[in-house]
């Protein structure tokens, strides 16, 4: 199986297609495969490459609580550009992918073509968002995986699918699940940083996503920055909306700056 060693933990990932390499990163629970079938469509014209995150799908996953703080997540997406030999890429993430992608964009810049980020938590916590990660770290800590499981709205409906989701978030364990969701609780907002954003960014959402107000606020705030709403589209763009998602991203990355 395809792992890269970065920062003390093996990373996998999955890449197909060929031409410019594009480096897309799924959201929280989520992995490498599903994405790699989401996104499928981007291969016909770019090298896509879809890494698992720490603590997902089958990366290492760390218990520490720090571990999950965006540092660390930009340093392994740095050390699998490394270790694949992609000195500039474009890059792509959903949700919290989304967010550590354009981490990345912000603090070495020199390293990205042009950047998306898709229904991302870009305003970092918000009461909401807090209420409901303290309710999964409970359920976590006192009734298992198998009571969180049925809590996480965003899972595939695909019965194979959903069924290597789920075991993918077994293996990870409840200690690691817990020490992120006590990262996110802690994550700042990223927009006034976005304003010293120098390569193209491109900020995607469905407006049935509670997240929009987090890509309206990125996008306002990046110089370089675009805002695409989707109608009809919920969190899981690429399931929601699939023709007009992959036509922006598609414009978006072919406009990118060689």
């Amino acid at each position: 199986m395809p792992y890269v060693e970065a920062n003390g933990l093996r990373i996998y990932y999955l890449e197909e297609g060929s031409g410019p390499p594009l480096v897309w990163l799924p959201g929280g629970n989520d992995h490498a495969g599903l994405m790699l079938y989401a996104h499928r469509r981007l291969a016909q014209r770019f090298r896509l490459i879809c890494m698992d995150p720490r603590g997902q799908g089958r990366s290492d996953a760390p218990d520490e609580h720090h571990a999950y703080d965006p540092t660390g997540y930009v340093a392994d997406l740095l050390g699998l550009m490394d270790a694949l030999g992609l000195e500039r890429a474009l890059l792509g993430g959903h949700s919290r992918g989304g967010r550590t992608v354009m981490e990345l964009a912000v603090r070495y810049p020199q390293r990205v073509r042009a950047a998306a980020a898709a229904a991302s938590p870009l305003l970092g916590v918000t009461p909401e968002r807090d209420i409901r990660f303290r309710n999964y770290q409970r359920v976590l800590r006192d009734q298992g995986i198998e009571a969180f499981l049925p809590l996480l709205s965003g899972a595939p409906r695909h019965p194979e699918r959903r069924a290597e989701y789920e075991q993918h978030i077994r293996g990870a364990g409840p200690r690691a699940l817990h020490a992120q969701y006590a990262a996110l609780r802690r994550l700042p907002s990223l927009t006034e940083r976005l304003r010293a954003l120098a390569v193209p960014a491109l900020f995607l959402c469905g407006d049935r996503d509670n997240l929009l107000p987090h890509s309206e606020a990125a996008a306002a705030a990046a110089p370089c920055g675009r805002l695409v709403v989707i109608p009809g589209a919920p969190h899981a763009i690429f399931a929601g909306q699939p023709e007009l998602y992959y036509h922006t991203l598609e414009a978006f990355y072919a406009a990118a700056p060689a």
